[in-house]
C-alpha cells in the first residue's frame, strides 16, 4: 500500500518483534505527531492552566478549614469564623465554575 508507512509487515510469535521494510527515527515520529497537536496549542494550554487552578482551589479548602477552626471557633471570633465560611464558599464556587468551563 503506497504511503501506509509500516506496509507489508510480519508478525512473527507474540514477543518478536514487527520488520517493516521502512523504519522511522523517533525525532520523525514526534515531528509526525506534533503535526496533530500544533493546531490545539492554545486549547491545550488553556485546559493545562484552568486544571491547575481547579486543583489549587480544591487543595486550599482543607487549609481554609484549618483556618476556620483554629482562627475562628477554637478563639471563639465570630467575625473570622463569618469570614473564612465566606472565603471557602467563593473557593467552591469558584473551583465548580472553573471545572465546568474546562469540560
Amino acid at each position: 500500500m503506497k504511503g501506509v508507512p509500516f506496509s507489508r509487515a510480519r508478525v512473527g510469535a507474540p514477543h518478536s518483534t514487527v520488520t517493516t521494510d521502512r523504519t522511522f527515527a523517533l525525532g520523525d515520529a514526534i515531528r509526525w505527531l506534533f503535526g496533530f497537536v500544533r493546531p490545539e496549542c492554545l486549547r491545550l494550554g488553556v485546559v493545562f492552566v484552568l486544571s491547575l487552578l481547579t486543583s489549587m482551589l480544591i487543595l486550599a479548602q482543607p487549609w481554609i478549614t484549618k483556618l476556620l477552626i483554629d482562627d475562628g471557633l477554637l478563639a471563639g471570633s465570630f467575625s473570622t469564623v463569618v469570614f473564612w465560611c465566606a472565603v471557602m464558599l467563593v473557593a467552591a464556587l469558584v473551583g465548580a465554575a472553573l471545572g465546568a468551563l474546562n469540560r
